[in-house]
């Protein structure tokens, strides 16, 4: 996936190399400084945890420019299993660092499915389950995660 930050970068999350192996690494691209390894304060390579999903993934981006990240293939493998997780990522435009980290799961283990912000925050998950329902995800306050 590839997301524009609110401060104009992009954020490139999971996929998988030329080998077929999960990309877990996060990259960053600006005009001025191309592509960039993203990093946490500590100026250590940000990495994606085994169990988010690199493929089949959602990625909503939230009203306060947070993204979350819930379901896919964790494993990158197109038939894998898929995961109920979520994350939530926040981007320090003025430093370009990132905190990443869980929150609430999803009622349903989900890949290749569907997810849109609503007006009131709130976003809505449908599909790529055997399950036949949707649900509505109440992300936490920026203070929660």
């Amino acid at each position: 996936h590839a997301v524009r930050m609110p401060d104009g970068s992009v954020l490139f999350i999971g996929g998988v190399d030329a080998l077929g192996n999960p990309v877990r690494d996060l990259e960053r691209f600006t005009i001025d400084e191309g592509f960039v390894d993203v990093v946490d304060s500590g100026n250590r390579a940000v990495t994606l945890d085994d169990s988010i999903g690199v493929i089949d993934m959602s990625v909503t981006q939230l009203p306060d420019g947070r993204l979350l990240i819930a379901g896919g293939r964790p494993d990158g493998n197109p038939n894998g299993a898929p995961t109920d997780v979520a994350y939530v990522l926040r981007l320090d435009p003025g430093t370009g660092t990132l905190d990443i980290g869980p929150t609430d799961k999803m009622f349903t283990a989900r890949a290749n499915h569907q997810a849109a912000l609503l007006c009131d925050g709130t976003v809505f998950v449908s599909g790529g389950s055997e399950e036949l329902f949707a649900e509505r995800y109440n992300p936490p306050p920026a203070g929660r995660r």
